[in-house]
C-alpha cells in the first residue's frame, strides 16, 4: 500500500512539473549543498540467520542512525542533478535476566545479553524535477542507489544458573561473522524544500528503491566457554543473499545551502 501511494504521488508530480511554466527568479542559485538524516532499519538482514529463542523477553535497545551529504546542481528552475553519499550504522542489543522477569512456564535461571551491529556505505546520483513556489519547492525524480555493506557481528553471551541462582552452571560467548557485499538498483523520491531564508532551505523526502544485493558467503561462529570446562570451538556455514528484493520505504530530513 505504501509503495503505490508513492509512485501514484511520484507520476502526479511528473505530470504537474511538466506542464508547469517556467518562472524566472534572480534569487535561483545553481549550486547547494547540504546534510540528510535518514530513517534506518532496526536489523540488518543477516539476523534471520540466528534463531532466537522461543521464550526471549525483553526489549530490544536501537541505536542505529544514517547520516549523508548531499551535492545539487541545477540546470534550470524545472531540474537538477543531485549526489548525495553517506554512513549508516545498524545497532542492537537486548540483555535478558530471568531474576527481573522470570516467565512461569519454563524453568531457567540465566542472564544473557546480545549485540548486533554493521557499518553501511551508500551513494546515489540522480536527477530531479522541481516546481518552486514563492518560499517552497516540491521535486521528485530517480537515483541509482549503491549501498556497500561492511561485515556484520553479532555476540552472545550466556550464563546459565542453578535454581539458587548464585552459581553458574554453564557459559558460553557466541562470536558470529558474517562477510559484507553490496546492493544496487533503481529508485525514485519525492519531497519538498521550505525556504526560511535567503541561501537556505529545510525540508523532507520519501524514497523507495528495487535492488540486487549480493551479501553474505562463509558465516564463522567462535564459541569460548570456561564452565564447566574451558573450550574453544569455530563452526562454519554458508549463507548467501543473492538476488532482486524491495528496499522498502526511507524518510529524510533535509538541510541545504544554496550559492
Amino acid at each position: 500500500m505504501k509503495i503505490k501511494l508513492l509512485l501514484i504521488l511520484f507520476c502526479c508530480f511528473v505530470c504537474f512539473a511538466a506542464t508547469a511554466q517556467k518562472n524566472n527568479n534572480d534569487n535561483d542559485y545553481k549550486w547547494g549543498i547540504g546534510i540528510q538524516i535518514n530513517s534506518v532499519e532496526k536489523f540488518s538482514q543477516y539476523d534471520n540467520l540466528f534463531i532466537n529463542d522461543p521464550n526471549q523477553f525483553g526489549e530490544w535497545n536501537y541505536k542505529s542512525y544514517s547520516l549523508g551529504l548531499t551535492g545539487i546542481y541545477s540546470f534550470n528552475e524545472n531540474s537538477f542533478l543531485r549526489l548525495k553519499g553517506g554512513f549508516t550504522k545498524i545497532y542492537a542489543s537486548l540483555h535478558q535476566d530471568t531474576r527481573d522477569n522470570y516467565p512461569p512456564y519454563f524453568d531457567l535461571r540465566y542472564i544473557s545479553d546480545t549485540e548486533q551491529k554493521q557499518n553501511r556505505y551508500y551513494f546515489a546520483p540522480s536527477f530531479a524535477w522541481q516546481l518552486k513556489k514563492n518560499f517552497y519547492t516540491l521535486y521528485g525524480g530517480f537515483d541509482i542507489p549503491l549501498t556497500i555493506h561492511e561485515k556484520y557481528f553479532r555476540t552472545f553471551s550466556l550464563n546459565d544458573y542453578d535454581s539458587t541462582f548464585t552459581i553458574i552452571k554453564d557459559n558460553g560467548i557466541y562470536t558470529s561473522t558474517a562477510p559484507g557485499g553490496f546492493s544496487i538498483g533503481a529508485g525514485i523520491f519525492v519531497g519538498f524544500n521550505i525556504n526560511p531564508a535567503k541561501h537556505f532551505a529545510i525540508g523532507a523526502e520519501f524514497s523507495t528503491a528495487f535492488l540486487y544485493s549480493k551479501l553474505g558467503g562463509t558465516i564463522e561462529t567462535i564459541t569460548t566457554a570456561t564452565i564447566p570446562d574451558n573450550f574453544t570451538s569455530t563452526t562454519r556455514g554458508q549463507y548467501l543473499i543473492k538476488g532482486l528484493n524491495y528496499a522498502g520505504e526511507k524518510f529524510s530530513i533535509n538541510l541545504i545551502y544554496f550559492f
